[in-house]
């Protein structure tokens, strides 16, 4: 039941923070036009993919890894708020070493990125591992690396799957693979070819 709750507290959340930075999308008068323009910006947002994320997960049977990523980002976000606000001046806050907490977790913002990219990737692998058992979803699988596709290639998040990507591909992928497996070369590049073909960019006029 929580692991529900959370999700949908995601789902909520991710649709406001779009809603109050893009707008709600413009269906009155209905124009597909006006629809695909408000949508450009909105697909390369963390938000979007983050909603697409637990609503595709959320109607299937719990995968604990996917709530990692936004449990990590709420981390962030309360201690962000607590430390721009009053509680950061008190003396509970400083006996509890708030601020050196807070500062390591700026020194280690990177990292914590990567640990994000590193459980959406796993989530992927995970979905496919599912296969093989009756909780299987082509579907979801499909889902999953549609929103991969998406964070490969959206600014906030591209440098950090592009390096995770990189460490699959120096660990496993070229040594062990395609050592053994030759024949996995060719899916390997397609699916290579497959994220770096990216998403549609925003037009100017």
């Amino acid at each position: 039941l929580s692991y529900k709750v959370c999700l949908q507290a995601v789902v909520l959340t991710s649709l406001l923070k779009l809603v109050a930075k893009h707008g709600a999308p413009p269906l009155r008068p209905f124009s597909l036009d006006k629809l695909q323009r408000w949508f450009i910006p909105v697909q390369i947002n963390t938000d979007f993919h983050y909603l697409f994320l637990a609503m595709s997960v959320v109607s299937h049977p719990p995968i604990t890894i996917a709530l990692a990523p936004h449990v990590c980002l709420a981390s962030y976000w309360l201690a962000v708020k607590i430390a721009n606000s009053s509680v950061a001046k008190t003396m509970v806050w400083t006996k509890l070493g708030g601020a050196k907490v807070y500062d390591a977790m700026r020194r280690h913002q990177r990292e914590a990125l990567i640990f994000n990219a590193s459980c959406e990737v796993a989530l992927a692998f995970q979905c496919i591992l599912r296969l093989f058992t009756r909780m299987r979803s082509i579907m979801l699988v499909f889902m999953c690396f549609n929103m991969l596709k998406m964070r490969y290639n959206s600014p906030d998040s591209k440098a950090y799957h592009v390096y995770v990507w990189q460490q699959i591909d120096g660990r496993v992928v070229q040594p062990y693979l395609l050592r053994y497996v030759p024949q996995l070369s060719y899916p390997i590049e397609m699916a290579k070819k497959y994220f770096a073909a990216g998403v549609v960019e925003t037009r100017t006029e």
